[in-house]
Parts: structure tokens; sequence; C-alpha cells
């Protein structure tokens, strides 16, 4: 979480919000990607860090995907 907060420039605390702000989105993305696709965490676990839904987790998954291009030494 720290790694993805200094990254994109925002206090970790503000990637588990819920605001549906672009680079609040972005952040949880990025971090739902790497954590379920990077380090093995189920959709279902990320979910519940995060205050959200499974579905939510998988498209944020495939969006973060993408963005992790931008972000090349995330991901």
């Amino acid at each position: 979480m720290t790694v993805v907060a200094d990254k994109v420039g925002m206090a970790p605390e503000l990637i588990c919000s819920r605001s549906r702000q672009r680079k609040y989105s972005e952040a949880r993305a990025i971090f739902s990607y790497l954590a379920v696709e990077e380090t093995g965490y189920s959709a279902a676990d990320v979910a519940r860090y995060l205050g959200v839904k499974r579905m939510s987790v998988h498209e944020a998954v495939t969006k973060g995907k993408t963005l992790c291009a931008d972000y090349a030494s995330l991901g």
C-alpha cells in the first residue's frame, strides 16, 4: 500500500477511502492489481481490506493492469 501511495503521491489511508475521484480510484486499481496478480492475495481478501465488493476488485485488477504500464517500476 505504501509503495503505491508513494508512487502516485498520496497518503496510504486515502487509497482505502470510498472516494470515487479518479486519482483515488486509480490508486485502488493499481493496488488491487498488484495485490491480486503479483502477490497472490485473493480478490475477496483485497475487497475486505479496501471495504469494497469482490466484483469491484476484479474490475479494478483489469484497470490496474493497464495503469501499471504508466508506473512501470511498480509492476
